[in-house]
């Protein structure tokens, strides 16, 4: 009897055994034969579905980004009765409390690139931005938002916080990336969408430093 092959099996345990190297060991670290051993899967079958281990980084990424999407439409299931700002407070508040995230954070970081960045904020306009826009609207006909540019607002505000804020991409020192959420917070505010908190910039400031030695985000680059 021929033996039945399963592409999305195959594919599944190949992101898999990778995503894992990859948050142990680094992208630069893994090898193709670490990928191999611990999926169980020959070079030849790897490359036949991915061309570069950079491909396979980027096939890891959309399925967190999936995972991510399907994450945060379960909290604000979750979120009956509290109004539109609680909910979108409510949200980035357990960003850093959900281990999807932080691996998402963490792989991004890990392998920075041109495409995987704007890859990356491409993600967060098409697919983030539109709920937080839907969350927005459904503040102004609560009353807890007061704003009449919803999908400027959540499209700004995902390319600071990912783009502007990342230590990474833009490299700063920890009083620099203080300061630049501070004043994403303050903005959120003059624009009628006060949903950064206090708790959260405090989160990411926090998650920022355990990734980087010394105490420090970045090198300060003004």
């Amino acid at each position: 009897m021929a033996r039945v092959i399963n592409p999305k099996g195959t594919i599944e345990k190949i992101l898999s055994a990778s995503e894992k190297l990859f948050l142990e060991k680094g992208f630069e670290k893994t090898s193709t034969q670490s990928i191999m051993d611990a999926s169980g899967i020959s070079k030849g079958t790897i490359f036949h579905h991915f061309t570069s281990k950079e491909d396979i980084l980027a096939a890891v990424m959309s399925r967190q980004f999936d995972k991510a999407e399907r994450r945060l439409r379960e909290w604000l299931a979750e979120m009956e009765g509290l109004s539109a700002r609680e909910k979108i407070a409510a949200v980035f508040d357990r960003t850093f409390d959900d281990d999807n995230a932080s691996a998402i954070i963490m792989l991004a970081i890990e392998f920075q690139s041109p495409h995987m960045i704007v890859a990356n904020l491409q993600d967060c306009v098409s697919r983030t931005a539109p709920i937080i826009a839907g969350l927005i609207r459904e503040g102004a006909r609560d009353g807890s938002i007061t704003t009449d540019f919803p999908d400027e607002c959540a499209q700004v505000f995902l390319m600071l916080y990912n783009i502007w804020c990342d230590p990474v991409t833009l490299k700063c020192d920890a009083e620099t990336l203080r300061g630049r959420m501070a004043f994403v917070q303050h903005s959120m505010k003059l624009w009628g969408v006060d949903v950064v908190s206090d708790g959260f910039i405090a989160k990411y400031l926090k998650f920022a430093e355990k990734l980087c030695s010394g105490g420090t985000v970045g090198e300060n680059n003004g």
